[in-house]
C-alpha cells in the first residue's frame, strides 16, 4: 500500500511538472506566432526576422524573460523593502561580490545597490552604448563577452575586450558626459 501511494504520488509530481513545462512552451510558442505575423505584415527583411528569432530563441532557452523583471516588479509591491533588499541581493549578490570594485563592500551595501539593478539582454553585434551618447550610469556585465571600442574617423580601434562578470562605464557614474567610447556585445550579453 505504501509503495502504491508513493508511486502515485511520483506520477502525480511528474504529470503537474509536464503540464506546466507544456504551458510554458505554449505560451512562447504563441509569442513567436505573433511576432512572425508582425514580421510578415510589415515585410521585416529575412535578416532582421533571423536576428529577432534567434534572440527569442536564446532568451527563452537561457531562462531569461521579461517575466523576470515582472518578477521583481511584483515583489516591489508585494514586500517589505528589507525583504526585497534580500530578494535583490539573492538574485545580483553572487556576481557583484565577485567584482573587484565591490569584492570588500559590505553585504548592506549591496542589497541596497542590488534594489536598483535591471538586468537587460543584447544580441550579438548590438551596442549597449554608442559614442556621444550621454550615460548616467555605469555597467555590470553579467554574462557573455563585448568589446570597448574607440572610433577614430572611419576606423575603429578595439581598446578591451571584458567577458563576465565585469564592470564597464565606471566615469560615467561620476561625469554625465557623452561617451568617447561604443560598448558593443559579441555574444548574447546580459547586463544590469
Amino acid at each position: 500500500f505504501v509503495g502504491a501511494a508513493v508511486f502515485s504520488y511520483v506520477i502525480g509530481t511528474v504529470c503537474i511538472i509536464a503540464q506546466g513545462l507544456s504551458i510554458e512552451t505554449e505560451e512562447f510558442q504563441a509569442k513567436m506566432d505573433a511576432l512572425n505575423q508582425f514580421m510578415q505584415k510589415y515585410k521585416i527583411p529575412t535578416h532582421l526576422r533571423v536576428r529577432a528569432n534567434d534572440f527569442c530563441f536564446y532568451a527563452h532557452s537561457s531562462k531569461y524573460s521579461m517575466s523576470d523583471s515582472m518578477r521583481e516588479k511584483v515583489s516591489n509591491l508585494v514586500f517589505s523593502p528589507p525583504l526585497m533588499s534580500e530578494i535583490a541581493y539573492f538574485i545580483h549578490g553572487p556576481i557583484l561580490s565577485k567584482l573587484d570594485m565591490f569584492r570588500d563592500t559590505h553585504r548592506e551595501f549591496l542589497a541596497e545597490l542590488s534594489k536598483d539593478l535591471q538586468n537587460r539582454l543584447f544580441g550579438p553585434h548590438e551596442y549597449v552604448y554608442n559614442v556621444k551618447t550621454v550615460i548616467e550610469n555605469m555597467f555590470i556585465l553579467y554574462s557573455g563577452s563585448l568589446q570597448i571600442e574607440r572610433w577614430d574617423e572611419d576606423t575603429v580601434q578595439i581598446e578591451q575586450t571584458l567577458v563576465a562578470p565585469s564592470v564597464f562605464g565606471e566615469q560615467f557614474v561620476l561625469f554625465d558626459r557623452p561617451a568617447v567610447r561604443s560598448a558593443l556585445t559579441l555574444t548574447f550579453c546580459e547586463v544590469a
